[in-house]
């Protein structure tokens, strides 16, 4: 039985077939698994027709920006009872722009690095059986020693990296999110795309139900963080899936834009 959600909301698409992807990850380690998907592994686990996310960003190595690491981030933490009692979506945003140590724990807050040891990861998100398929692009729109770029995060070395340039990307994502006009009023913007593969590798087809649930537990991570810093969010979930997936030179057969949150000040 083929996996059964909305995949395409323009079209109106209820069911989609994907290649299943059932090879275990056998003695591999977590983090040897994640970095084989990458330019610093030695051997992929599968010849894609498509460059992934991470080969395609870390080859811009020169122009790489390094993330404050949490030790270096001076922002003291209000109560966790506070922080979940005052979250809510916020569709209005100023046109204040956000500072790099901001953008630093959100994205770390999400779903950044904890700790690692004897091969395993453990990042500030779950992900079922460890293999964090949800991976992290951010469109900085206002963001203080950033460029107009769409960034790729990798969280190993908590960093960005370039990945694509997008012309007028206020505009375009809101246009492809079905012309909610409010995400180009933001500082920038979270998406997330699936790696589809690492999402099958451990469990087959129930890993398509684990990717949605592993995207809910970042989101609610950075909702909080939002709510530390003062600042404001709204995850979208509508958007065309065509549309976006272009507007990101991502190839459907391996990757899927799966959630977003525009991030600014109130």
């Amino acid at each position: 039985m083929e996996p059964f959600f909305c995949y395409n909301i323009k079209r109106g698409s209820d069911k989609i077939s994907h290649r299943s992807v059932l090879k275990k990850k056998s003695t591999m380690s977590e983090k040897d698994f994640f970095l084989s998907q990458t330019m610093m592994g030695q051997v992929p686990l599968s010849a894609r027709p498509c460059q992934s996310l991470q080969q395609r960003a870390i080859q811009n190595k020169e122009a790489c920006v390094p993330l404050l690491k949490k030790t270096e981030i001076s922002r003291s933490s209000e109560s966790l009872k506070k922080n979940l009692s005052s979250r809510r979506s916020r569709r209005s945003y100023s046109l204040e722009t956000l500072s790099l140590e901001e953008l630093s724990y959100l994205i770390w807050a999400s779903q950044g690095l904890r700790f690692e040891s004897s091969g395993a990861i453990w990042r500030t998100a779950p992900s079922a059986g460890g293999c964090h398929p949800v991976q992290l692009l951010i469109a900085p729109f206002r963001v203080e020693g950033l460029s107009s770029l769409v960034y790729y995060y990798h969280p190993f070395d908590h960093t960005l990296y370039p990945y694509l340039q997008i012309g007028n990307s206020e505009d375009s994502f809101a246009e492809a999110c079905l012309g909610q006009g409010f995400i180009s009023e933001a500082a920038t913007l979270f998406v997330w795309v699936v790696d589809i593969e690492q999402a099958v590798s451990r469990y087959g087809k129930r890993g398509y139900r684990y990717m949605f649930i592993d995207a809910g537990h970042i989101c609610q991570n950075l909702y909080l963080a939002v709510e530390d810093l003062g600042l404001a969010t709204c995850a979208i979930g509508a958007f065309d899936d065509d549309e976006i997936n272009s507007l990101l030179e991502l190839d459907p057969s391996w990757y899927w834009t799966i959630y977003l949150a525009p991030v600014g000040r109130r």
